[in-house]
């Protein structure tokens, strides 16, 4: 017998907290757009090094999901969220030493760190919003939070175009009339624009993490019960592959990424 779900009155604030996450990383993914414009400016870059941004993002949710949702499996949800943030706040607080050093693959790197970190978050808040609370309501719980990942996204392009693009765009004439000294210093100035944004969203996501750790979630004994009782995770993962749905629509989520 499945144990009784949390009542929702008990889960209030860990639902409202689960529901901040899909406005967080809303906001990440689309910073990326503003990197890739940022990024091209600041390294000299053609496109194909540019959209490297993206590859190295979407590496990281390659790589991690799997392992996120392994994890998530054996020490629950609300561990996997605040692992997820504090990568998600350690990948963004290496943007200031990458600014310093002016390396883009520094700054690859961090991004790849990111992507874990909201590979973990993505893999864990989506079925913990549906299991706080009753199972009738799950679906518009889901609903309430998604909506908050567009509102993320405005945010994402808001901080890119006014704190991170200086709007400053020499032309190549411009630029070779321009001293040695005057260019680097321009190339500098266009990296470490990003410092201070990624500073703040760095500190604010760990400080979040720590709220997730100290904020009393209600026990959620049904999942615990199939995790100990369920099959092993290469069993899940055949019976997951199994399903023809499943294939196509990992297909098709590959071709739209």
């Amino acid at each position: 017998m499945t144990p009784p779900a949390p009542r929702l009155r008990s889960a209030v604030l860990p639902i409202l907290l689960v529901v901040s996450l899909f406005f967080l990383w809303g906001m990440a993914n689309n910073l990326n757009d503003i990197l890739i414009a940022q990024f091209r400016k600041a390294f000299a870059l053609s496109d194909l090094q540019s959209g490297l941004v993206q590859s190295a993002f979407y590496l990281g949710y390659f790589c991690l999901a799997i392992p996120a949702a392994l994890f998530m499996k054996r020490f629950g949800y609300k561990a996997a969220v605040v692992l997820g943030l504090v990568l998600f706040g350690l990948g963004a607080l290496l943007f200031y030493p990458a600014a310093e050093v002016r390396r883009y693959e520094f700054f690859l790197a961090a991004l790849f760190v990111i992507a874990s970190g909201l590979a973990f978050l993505e893999t864990s808040a989506n079925p913990l919003v549906t299991v706080l609370g009753p199972p009738e309501t799950a679906e518009r719980r889901l609903n309430l939070a998604q909506a908050f990942n567009p509102l993320g996204s405005i945010l994402g392009l808001m901080v890119g175009r006014h704190f991170i693009l200086s709007g400053v765009e020499p032309t190549p004439a411009e630029l070779a009339a321009m001293s040695p000294g005057a260019v680097e210093a321009f190339y500098a100035r266009e990296a470490t624009a990003v410092q201070g944004p990624y500073l703040l969203i760095g500190v604010f996501v760990l400080i979040w993490a720590v709220v997730f750790f100290l904020v009393r979630f209600p026990a959620i004994t049904g999942s615990a019960a199939a995790k100990e009782e369920g099959p092993g995770a290469a069993r899940d993962f055949a019976a997951i592959l199994g399903m023809s749905r499943v294939r196509w629509g990992v297909a098709a989520q590959f071709f739209y990424v």
